[in-house]
């Protein structure tokens, strides 16, 4: 049956060729291992269409390709472009779907922790630890282990809408309490791995969740199960990913799948999508190439004059064209938008940015971590004569110290130190020493820079440079602290 399809599906596109990209702008280098491109073509119905293409190999070192959250929460709104500049991106596409509560339909796994699962079975795009890519159809299994079990608990629904006769977990990506759930049943309030409290039985919701725990959703049936924990029991909860998906690092559902082996697919109803989604619309899709590039490709619509837009199908033979042997559909309509180098390159629909639950970023750049949280900044860590230069102002910040820049002059206070330092001029002062900085202090893109070896001078935070993978690590926790939280 295979080999029949795909016969079949071969035919179809010796009749559909028109669609091929026909005018191909020669592509710009926007960063180590990153090129973009456009298109000019028309549809099959002779209209035209306006594409964009970004390539990228994930085989380059300090690129990475990443899916964020708006807002950095589960259930916010934040445009394209605010999300690739607080990221420091040097590209940025939409994601997946989204509902209007900008909740993501679907599963979202962002640093290998799920933060949203639902039983939905619809394409995903998966992103492993060392950049390369896979798409197809993940179901993450997530299980509750309650302290008098005979086996683990399955999770049906984590951070997502409640149904009949499961069980749902609640996290604080979600908010500050439960959703108010549609049947009977019980919560259980899990506080640092500890059950804190059972919720009384009823209708249950709008429970507080705790800053470093969780809320356990035991709807119908599955609320006899809770009889089996108390307070102050210990409960843990894990995760596994199955065959292929292993390794994987990120992930984010969408759909349609598009391209398969080489061939253009045609799933849109076997995966559930009815209505004007089907029709010809503006569309965003990353594609898998032979040698492992990625390709990210945002067509414009609804634009009669200049882009029309395009149906899924014509979507599969443009990715196949372009050289995608695997290949998902994204967000599409008003949502489809694309960033390269801080600008918006094509021409949303809407005739403005749209908010987004969701988008997937690409990033070259120096990670840093604080206190074993990813830091973020518009302008990212850079290299200068050997030295790694940060941003003083959003690290300094961090560690509690108060930033004032006058007239070329910086000066930070603490509650133990107070610095100053002059840009382009190599000593500083901190309280009433000199110290001399490996490289002179430095404004790139209208943000301080200063050697990453006088953070720790200065603050007292323990710096440590990990060449291997050119990653920054900051600690100013106790001893302590820092082993209890890792």
């Amino acid at each position: 049956m295979k080999i029949v399809n795909k016969i079949i599906t071969a035919l179809l596109i010796l009749g559909l060729t028109a669609i091929a990209p026909g005018i191909m702008e020669a592509a710009q280098d926007i960063a180590p291992g990153v090129k973009y491109s456009t298109f000019e073509t028309k549809n099959v119905d002779g209209k035209p269409l306006q594409g964009y293409v970004l390539e990228i190999n994930p085989k380059q070192q300090l690129l990475e390709i990443r899916p964020v959250l708006g807002n950095d929460t589960v259930r916010g709104f934040e445009t394209l472009s605010s999300l690739a500049q607080r990221h420091g991106a040097v590209a940025a596409i939409n994601g997946g779907y989204f509902d209007g509560s900008g909740y993501p339909i679907g599963s979202v796994i962002i640093d290998g922790q799920t933060l949203t699962k639902s039983d939905m079975l619809r394409t995903s795009l998966g992103i492993s630890k060392n950049g390369s890519a896979q798409i197809g159809y993940i179901n993450p299994v997530m299980a509750v282990h309650l302290p008098n079990a005979s086996e683990r608990l399955l999770v049906d629904r984590l951070n997502w809408w409640p149904i009949e006769n499961a069980v749902g977990v609640y996290t604080k990506e979600w908010g500050t309490t439960t959703p108010q759930a549609i049947s009977s049943g019980v919560e259980i309030v899990i506080d640092e791995n500890f059950v804190v409290q059972n919720v009384a039985r009823g209708s249950i919701g709008y429970t507080p969740i705790p800053d470093r725990g969780y809320v356990i959703a035991l709807w119908g049936d599955k609320a006899p199960l809770a009889d089996q924990v108390s307070a102050g029991d210990k409960v843990t909860i894990g995760q596994f990913f199955e065959g292929d998906w292993q390794q994987l690092h990120h992930l984010l559902t969408a759909g349609p799948l598009l391209v398969e082996d080489g061939m253009p697919v045609f799933n849109g109803a076997n995966e559930g999508f009815t209505g004007n989604i089907l029709k010809t619309n503006p569309r965003t899709a990353v594609g898998i190439k032979e040698n492992g590039n990625i390709i990210m490709v945002v067509i414009d619509g609804r634009q009669a004059d200049y882009s029309a837009g395009v149906t899924w199908e014509e979507l599969s033979y443009i990715m196949v064209d372009l050289g995608a042997v695997k290949a998902i559909n994204l967000d599409g309509g008003g949502s489809s938008e694309m960033i390269v180098g801080g600008k918006i390159v094509n021409k949303p629909s809407d005739g403005k940015e749209r908010g987004l639950s969701n988008a997937i970023l690409v990033l070259y750049q120096i990670p840093v971590y604080m206190n074993g949280e990813r830091l973020w900044f518009d302008v990212p860590p850079v290299l200068d004569n050997g030295r790694t230069l940060v941003p003083l102002r959003k690290i300094f910040e961090t560690l509690g110290a108060e930033v004032e820049y006058v007239d070329g002059v910086v000066t930070a206070k603490s509650n133990t130190a107070t610095i100053t330092l002059t840009i382009d001029q190599r000593e500083a002062m901190i309280n009433d020493q000199v110290l001399v900085l490996d490289v002179p202090a430095k404004v790139v893109d209208g943000r301080t820079m200063v050697p990453l070896r006088f953070v720790g001078e200065a603050m007292g935070a323990n710096v440590k440079w990990e060449a291997d993978t050119k990653t920054v690590y900051i600690d100013n926790r106790g001893e302590a602290e820092a082993n209890a939280t890792n």
